[in-house]
């Protein structure tokens, strides 16, 4: 059987009428095809009718520009994103890059721009953000984190690199601990969400906060 021939017979099969398309020396082509296929019973009619089953497509747009289609979750996860693409996230990734931003500026104003290079800095940390760099070389087709190895860091070596270099940041943050605390409260709701987790209203406010 032709690709041809083929694709009128699955055409048939499907519900549509060949003898309203097609010439009749190719419809009885057909009818004598569908004939010899195993199981027809001998008797086939071209105009035969076929229930088909129609699945609609399901598109769900989530943090103003992102569509998905055909989520594969339920309603309940759709809001939950939505709430955490328009409410939360955004609050996330400014306040960590923040903190970031403010050590980087306070250890290039004292210490010059090769600080990372001549700042206390934990040694496990250091050995941390290595890795991550070595591993972002070898995936070549994936995107840079950015330039400056501060960006490699986690959340909560932040806090480390504060406190080890206290003498510089004495002068912005009134106490070490003021300053680990709420890097440890953003933490805990930081983490819930990049793990794909919801935030409770209460927890939602008190990042706002």
């Amino acid at each position: 059987m032709s690709t041809e021939d083929a694709t009128y017979c699955i055409a048939h099969e499907e519900g549509l009428k060949l003898d309203k398309y097609l010439s009749r020396e190719i419809v009885d082509r057909v009818r004598t095809l569908l004939r010899q296929a195993p199981g027809s019973g001998g008797v086939v009619s071209v105009a035969k009718a076929k229930v088909k089953t129609i699945i609609k497509t399901r598109e769900v747009k989530v943090g103003g520009e992102i569509l998905l289609q055909d989520p594969l979750v339920a309603e309940k996860v759709l809001a939950e994103a939505q709430k955490m693409a328009g409410k939360v996230y955004p609050m996330l990734y400014v306040f960590e890059n923040s903190v970031r931003e403010v050590i980087k500026r306070m250890m290039n104003k004292t210490l010059g721009n090769d600080w990372w290079n001549v700042a206390n800095i934990p040694e496990d940390i250091r050995k941390d953000v290595e890795k991550r760099q070595r591993r972002e070389e070898q995936e070549a087709w994936h995107g840079r984190r950015g330039a400056h190895s501060i960006h490699y860091t986690d959340i909560d070596d932040l806090i480390r690199l504060v406190q080890n270099n206290w003498g510089v940041f004495r002068q912005v943050f009134s106490r070490q601990d003021w300053f680990s605390n709420i890097v440890r409260c953003m933490e805990t709701s930081r983490n819930t969400v990049a793990h794909m987790n919801p935030l409770d209203n209460h927890d939602i406010d008190r990042v706002k906060i």
